[in-house]
């Protein structure tokens, strides 16, 4: 029923003006609360209606009772609905930054002050449904769910819904929730990149991604992460059951790598160079070399380590995108 409703533009319209972002905790009030019958509500309104006409044209007492204890359910049911979500309380988690292509995985946080537990709730948006969840009494759960993140940048979570048809499944209460949590998209990694300018210069060591390891000292494994080269892969411990690793090496002379946006001013295309550049970064850092990044709009000095390549992609997902306006 929510997605329905939201396909109307002049209801889009009102509920932004209604559920404005919120930054902290929601809280389920009654008026943010709404209720109407489901299909299934709708065939059950109908059977009534049926009854009842045949027992005034019959005047059969048994049908009456069975009529008015079937309504009163009916009613008894609406309440329980309505009161399933009443009083939730809701607390958002950013999700970590992602690369282009992947899910970017929230977390709301479920709880409610009283002792009576919540079942059958669904967050969803327009028609797809993100997660379900049950809520013991006075407990709180985590609800991970995931969105889609197709380009680099700023992800914002939109506009959700929380639904729920319990008890009988006869009408459905819902609320709109539209938590202020978001991530970075870093820029989609190209398989292969040419070497950066400073380490074609001070080492001779091929292309970014073919470089052997006939001149690099074995330093161990480390966990797979998103980015990194197919190359550098453990296969054999892949293979052992062992989980995915990478290979680590140390370089005996380690070059400075210089990221340029114009060693690629023969590419037509941005988010090719950006794609491009993200790949360096990513094999400058799995080889501890310190690079420097350079865009049109904004430098990186030299550096080296995890928080430096953060940085580095961050300029990446955020470049030609305006800034943001201090609050």
């Amino acid at each position: 029923m929510p997605g329905a409703v939201m396909r109307h533009a002049w209801v889009l319209r009102w509920v932004n003006r209604r559920h404005p972002p919120v930054t902290g905790p929601i809280r389920v009030e009654r008026n943010r609360i709404y209720i109407l019958p489901t299909r299934q509500g709708w065939g059950f309104a109908l059977l009534l209606g049926i009854m009842l006409l045949a027992a005034l044209n019959y005047g059969n007492s048994l049908l009456f009772v069975v009529c008015f204890w079937m309504g009163g359910a009916a009613f008894l049911a609406m309440y329980h609905t309505h009161r399933n979500l009443l009083g939730l309380v809701l607390t958002g988690q950013d999700a970590a930054p992602v690369f282009a292509g992947n899910p970017a995985m929230f977390t709301l946080r479920l709880s409610h002050p009283d002792t009576l537990p919540r079942y059958g709730l669904r967050l969803h948006h327009d028609a797809q449904i993100l997660a379900l969840a049950a809520l013991p009494a006075g407990a709180e759960t985590p609800i991970p769910f995931a969105i889609p993140a197709p380009r680099r940048g700023r992800l914002t979570v939109p506009r959700l819904g929380l639904s729920t048809t319990y008890p009988l499944g006869l009408f459905e209460a819902w609320t709109w929730i539209h938590p202020a949590l978001e991530t970075l998209v870093y820029p989609h990694p190209a398989r292969q990149a040419p070497l950066p300018r400073g380490a074609a210069a001070q080492g001779g060591l091929g292309t970014a991604s073919d470089h052997g390891e006939g001149s690099e000292d074995y330093r161990g494994l480390r966990s797979y992460r998103a980015g990194d080269g197919a190359h550098h892969i453990a296969w054999r411990t892949l293979a052992r059951e062992r989980g995915l690793m990478v290979k680590q090496f140390s370089e005996t002379d380690q070059p400075e790598w210089r990221l340029d946006w114009t060693q690629f001013a023969h590419e037509t295309e941005a988010e090719r160079i950006l794609s491009l550049l993200c790949r360096q970064a990513l094999e400058a850092h799995e080889r501890s070399a310190p690079f420097a990044l350079r865009l049109p709009d904004r430098q990186l000095p030299l550096g080296v380590g995890e928080r430096h390549l953060q940085q580095a992609l961050r300029h990446l997902a955020l470049f030609g995108l305006p800034a943001r306006a201090a609050p």
